[in-house]
């Protein structure tokens, strides 16, 4: 009972929390989505958004947020700072026209501060979460208290030692000009290196090029260049004026000595740079990093992966009415990441990278190269075995097909001898046209020309018609027909026997297509064959009556010796009781029956062979007749066995003599009888209507046939038991008897099981009702 308590207490809980499960999902289902508005400050084809984009859908989903995301994209190089402005405006307005907007997101300073600056409610009123900004202006976002932001101010002082350790140069320089954005970089420079013994500023260039090639190898260097304003690079003191020049060319020769890092994203800048540049480029920001064909070997910065997942993380909380811990404004974490590709351009290995790097684009043949160049080794091997496996068998198929055309061409040949002269000729058949070989025609002396079906059947007999259709429509199946019909094709009114092969083909529907076959002379064969059956017939003639004369010898004599013995005793002066007498006269009466019908028997088979047994054929009721069988011999079964009638529940019509077909199944039934010592004797028929037969059958629980003596069953006189009363002419009968209707009787026993005798008739009247499918 404690068990039993446990288990419903086990059942209760588990249904319980896959209630919970499915309330969860169906909440979650039925939850309207967020509409979130993603605005970036560069174009749509940036490299670096792309991942963005995938991590920011991905952490929504991890977090359980469903989200409805429209991308936008600022273009903020394309305008001023005043247009930039108005043009964030009308990004987002064409977006409120269609539907409404629940979350913004900006990506980088131009984003942020342009909509920041548009005037706009919904900049005030919905969540808003910015990521990407190096530099937060207090100023510009303090009175959007809907507002929280992650930033990523370049790290200067790490990304010039990483210089050192990368590329071994501690000497690093970047593009700064007059933009607001370069004032805003040096400014956050010279903060960081103020007090730094360990890195040189020389924003203000105090040190010319040559000089910082000498100063001491050990500290790093910080240099400017701007390619936009070429002056800007000779803003030296005075001491170092009779340098200028000769360090301006030094600079435009020597800057790609030093490594480039990049501070803040300037597309023109980077192509120029990136042109003349042979060495790796560090960056401090997240833009282009990544990207295929890039020379930014790594650097020390925020990745696109962690602005996503801060934004979508912040959003969430938001959204599920959490409030973020800690202030407003947080800075994304900095990683120090390596992008393999570029890496293994200059010649770095997985194992001479430093430790505590983030590597990306690390593909699964850089991260595992030996087990790489094993596979490849291994399916090189395996190309080349397969090119030479498949060498061998096409020089094995070639080898075959050269003998089977070698094998064919002679067959070719040995058919051509063994139909020279033998009057055999090749047919096809497409649609109702049939075209016959050449020799054909010119062996009866007429033209060539393909031939109509139906006028084909013209030159067969008339009696041998119906066997030329049957074969037709068995091709017509995609069946195998040969016949050996009568044809004139002289048109003299001289018969010959020919033989026609045929076998048909058809689609995969089942629809006839075509089919082919031979014309086979054979009135020599059928000659010959006539005159070995009239001998045969002679021969089993004389056989016949002496084996007739044997056997009625012996059949006859049992029942007249029984016959003149019992009336010899009837006849004497002995005294006999009553009972034997009755005796006597029954089995007399008994052995008159059998001889009597032993000569009805004989006179049967006789008047059938010689065909003056009339037979009357007609259309008949196939349910009819059988029913009759079955009414008659119900009183004759005796009492122990189970008598069954089987049949359809429908009727056929089928030409045939219906007293003999009566006679037949007696026969079948009384013998059924003999020799059933128990179980049931079954009188039944169907109908097969893809062969258009019907099979009219006895089957019974007796003692079954042996292999020999279903193979000599329908013999004249055989007995399967002597002992048993009988002629042996009853199933010899029944095969004449079902001939002369042009069917066919059969056998199926197992010894010991029982016995299946069966008629198989053509049905040519069709069925009178349809039957139950």
């Amino acid at each position: 009972m404690r068990k039993r308590h446990q288990l419903l207490l086990t059942i209760a809980v588990a249904l319980v929390v896959v209630a919970a499960v499915v309330a969860v999902l169906l909440t979650q289902a039925l939850r309207p989505a967020k509409h979130v508005v993603v605005m970036f400050s560069n174009t749509a084809d940036q490299y670096a958004y792309v991942e963005f984009r995938k991590t920011l859908e991905k952490k929504f989903d991890k977090l359980g947020v469903k989200a409805d995301i429209t991308y936008l994209y600022l273009e903020c190089e394309r305008f001023s700072h005043d247009i930039e402005i108005q043009h964030a405006k009308v990004l987002v307005e064409d977006v409120m026209r269609s539907r409404r907007i629940d979350a913004l997101i900006t990506v980088g300073d131009q984003a942020t501060y342009s909509l920041a600056q548009t005037g706009m409610d919904i900049v005030h009123n919905v969540p808003w979460v910015f990521v990407g900004v190096m530099y937060p202006n207090a100023k510009i976002l303090e009175n959007h208290t809907n507002l929280r932001g992650f930033t990523n101010t370049p790290d200067v002082p790490r990304n010039i030692l990483l210089s050192k350790t990368l590329t071994g140069n501690a000497a690093t320089f970047t593009l700064i000009d007059r933009t607001y954005l370069d004032k805003l970089t040096m400014r956050n420079i010279n903060e960081q290196l103020a007090g730094r013994n360990d890195i040189i500023n020389n924003l203000d260039w105090k040190y010319a090029i040559v000089q910082l090639e000498q100063l001491n190898r050990d500290k790093g260097s910080i240099t400017p260049f701007s390619l936009r304003n070429i002056s800007s690079n000779t803003a030296m003191k005075e001491d170092q004026a009779y340098q200028g020049t000769m360090n301006l060319l030094h600079a435009t020769r020597r800057y790609s000595e030093m490594t480039y890092i990049q501070f803040k994203f300037d597309t023109a800048a980077l192509a120029l740079i990136g042109f003349r540049m042979e060495k790796p480029m560090l960056t401090a920001v997240w833009l282009e990093f990544g990207k295929p064909g890039s020379n930014f070997l790594g650097g020390y910065f925020v990745s696109g992966t962690t602005m996503a997942n801060d934004a979508a993380t912040s959003l969430s909380e938001t959204f599920k009415g959490q409030r973020s811990k800690g202030p407003q404004l947080r800075a994304s974490k900095n990683d120090y990441l390596i992008d393999y590709q570029v890496a293994k351009r200059y010649g770095y290995t997985i194992e001479t990278l430093p430790e505590g790097m983030k590597v990306v684009n690390l593909g699964w043949r850089d991260r595992y190269p030996r087990m790489t160049t094993t596979l490849i080794t291994l399916a090189i091997l395996l190309i080349l075995s397969l090119f030479i496996y498949m060498y061998i068998v096409m020089r094995r198929e070639r080898k075959e097909k050269r003998i089977a055309m070698e094998q064919k061409e002679h067959e070719q040949q040995m058919y051509s001898m063994a139909v020279l002269n033998s009057n055999t000729f090749v047919w096809e058949r497409m649609g109702d046209v049939l075209n016959i070989t050449n020799s054909f025609w010119q062996h009866f002396n007429l033209h060539a020309h393909p031939i109509d079906i139906h006028d084909f059947a013209r030159f067969i007999h008339p009696d041998d018609v119906p066997i030329y259709l049957d074969g037709t429509k068995k091709t017509m199946r995609g069946e195998t027909s040969t016949n050996e019909v009568r044809a004139d094709f002289t048109g003299q009114g001289t018969y010959s026997w020919w033989q026609i092969r045929a076998r048909g083909i058809v689609n995969e529907e089942g629809k006839f297509v075509k089919s082919y076959g031979m014309l086979i002379d054979v009135e020599d064969f059928k000659q010959r064959e006539q005159a070995l059956e009239e001998a045969r017939k002679l021969a089993e003639e004389a056989n016949l009556k002496e084996s007739f004369l044997a056997n009625m010898s012996h059949e006859i004599r049992t029942p007249l010796n029984a016959i003149v013995g019992f009336s010899n005793l009837l006849a004497s002066n002995e005294e006999f009781e009553e009972e034997d007498r009755k005796m006597f006269i029954d089995t007399i009466n008994k052995n008159n029956d059998l001889l009597l019908k032993l000569i009805n028997d004989i006179l049967d088979i006789s008047r059938i062979e010689s065909g003056q047994m009339a037979f009357s054929i007609k259309p008949s009721s196939m349910q009819e007749m059988m029913g009759h069988v079955f009414q008659s011999f119900s009183v004759q079964v005796p009492k122990h066995l189970d008598f069954i009638f089987d049949h359809p529940n429908y009727d056929v019509m089928v030409n045939m003599d219906a007293m003999r077909m009566q006679q037949v199944m007696t026969n079948f039934l009384t013998n059924a009888a003999k020799f059933t010592p128990e179980g049931s004797i079954t009188l039944g028929w169907n109908y097969n209507n893809l062969t258009d037969e019907i099979e009219a059958y006895v089957e019974d629980t007796g003692i079954g046939l042996s292999e020999g003596d279903r193979k000599m069953v329908f013999s004249r006189f055989y007995k399967i038991d002597e002992f048993k009363q009988g002629t042996g002419l009853g199933l010899s009968i029944c095969k004449v008897i079902v001939s002369r209707l042009s069917g066919r009787i059969s056998v199926k026993s197992t010894l010991g099981k029982g016995s299946r005798f069966s008629v198989f008739l053509r049905v040519t009247g069709g069925v009178i009702s349809s039957p139950s499918r």
